[in-house]
């Protein structure tokens, strides 16, 4: 399979698939089409040489990876008034919003702190948007009107990890280094340490501490940018139910959960 970056799949050993589910809403699609979304999705998943899997609407734009040993069993969420409210327009800004979410599903909880994952997952943005030459404005605007909290970190510092992906992958291909997932990676973890001071001060402005919890991890997983959603469908219902039904313990209460805001948000 021909990705963007050449060498992801390699270093992540993942094979390639396609599953998207049907999507619907009630407000106007000119914005963000149907179309435009399962383009973007698949530019994201191409990039890191991982599988396309189902699209559903959702509470927000998220992923869920599900089991930690594979990606085939991942979902996305979309929302798609979340995403005008927050300020997100044309491709290359929801590519970059499907970039970070399949972030996530490299990653499976590699990173034990909310806030770091979420700036690795926004640095990996804009390593994509570095090397395929995507304007990052609308989509750093964007996060950077987010406010922060305890499981994501504020839009200034997004911003920060946005530009540094962009960077990096500039300054790779610049001196003729192929960019991989690893030598990212290593490049990502070198910014985390160095603005480890910054991360601490903006984290005591949001009362949020380094959480290495298992249920921090699953919140990470479920929530991505912010908003809510408005509008749900019996199949997301029935998914969320299903998941419930498969599933035990603290990871069966967020599908219940899931399943109780989908009947509560139906379409009417």
């Amino acid at each position: 399979m021909n990705n963007d970056f050449d060498n992801f799949v390699d270093d992540i050993h993942v094979a390639s698939s396609h599953n998207v589910m049907n999507l619907s809403s009630n407000i106007n699609d000119v914005m963000l089409p149907d179309d435009m979304v399962l383009s973007a999705v698949t530019k994201a998943c191409d990039f890191f040489g991982i599988p396309e899997v189902p699209v559903i609407n959702a509470h927000g734009a998220c992923v869920w990876p599900n089991d930690t040993l594979t990606m085939d069993d991942d979902v996305f969420g979309f929302n798609r008034e979340q995403l005008m409210q927050l300020g997100i327009n044309g491709e290359d800004s929801l590519t970059l919003i499907y970039t970070h979410e399949c972030a996530h599903r490299t990653l499976q909880g590699a990173y034990n702190d909310n806030w770091e994952e979420e700036l690795a997952c926004d640095f990996f943005a804009g390593v994509h948007a570095g090397l395929k030459g995507m304007d990052i404005d609308n989509f750093e605007a964007a996060l950077g009107s987010t406010p922060g909290g305890a499981t994501h970190p504020n839009g200034a510092l997004r911003a920060n990890f946005i530009e540094y992906g962009q960077q990096v992958a500039q300054e790779l291909s610049e001196r003729g280094i192929p960019p991989t997932y690893e030598n990212c990676l290593v490049r990502l973890n070198e910014h985390i340490v160095e603005k480890g001071s910054l991360i601490a001060e903006y984290r005591a402005q949001f009362g949020s501490t380094p959480s290495t919890s298992a249920s921090a991890l699953a919140d990470t997983h479920s929530v991505d940018i912010s908003g809510e959603a408005k509008n749900a469908t019996m199949a997301d219902v029935e998914w969320y139910e299903h998941q419930a039904r498969i599933s035990s313990g603290s990871e069966q209460e967020h599908w219940i959960k899931e399943a109780k805001w989908a009947r509560d948000h139906l379409e009417s």
